[in-house]
């Protein structure tokens, strides 16, 4: 069973200097994050650095729990001072299998969202710069195909 999103790339991290780090950042920080994600998705590379896509609320609410690969506790996540509130605000991070389709190509992804969410927001994961390698722009329609079932990490 999979779900399809379709949603909007968002190029936050590049616009906005000096916010909260981006995953590029946080993963430094937070190894067991890498690890985990290379494992459920099978791969052998990871960008380091993540594809912002913007949802409506109906659509980031259909990504449950029950159906997410991997559950990353937030009580285990670093970040840097003076964002530590950050992991505790999101609670937990729920990561799910998944394809990414736009302009008639695919890529295998694995989709990240916040169980508390701040904006409506899923963090895309991939072993390549989706940005560059897809041409991706701003704004740009995308779609999400998540198919996932929950394993032990």
């Amino acid at each position: 069973m999979s779900v399809m999103l379709t949603g909007h790339v968002s190029f936050r991290s590049s616009v906005r200097r000096g916010g909260p780090p981006g995953e590029r950042d946080i993963i430094q920080l937070n190894p067991r994050r890498r690890e985990n994600i290379l494992r459920i998705a099978g791969w052998t590379e990871l960008e380091p650095g993540t594809l912002n896509v913007d949802l409506d609320r109906s659509q980031l609410d259909r990504l449950t729990p029950e159906a997410a690969t991997w559950i990353e506790d937030c009580a285990s996540v670093v970040y840097p001072p003076p964002y530590q509130h950050i992991p505790q605000r999101r609670q937990a991070y729920f990561y799910y299998r998944g394809t990414l389709h736009v302009s008639g190509k695919t890529r295998a992804v694995v989709v990240r969202r916040a169980k508390v969410p701040g904006p409506i927001r899923v963090e895309v994961y991939a072993p390549e710069n989706l940005s560059r390698s897809l041409g991706l722009m701003s704004g740009q329609a995308v779609t999400l195909e998540i198919s996932s079932a929950l394993i032990e990490t």
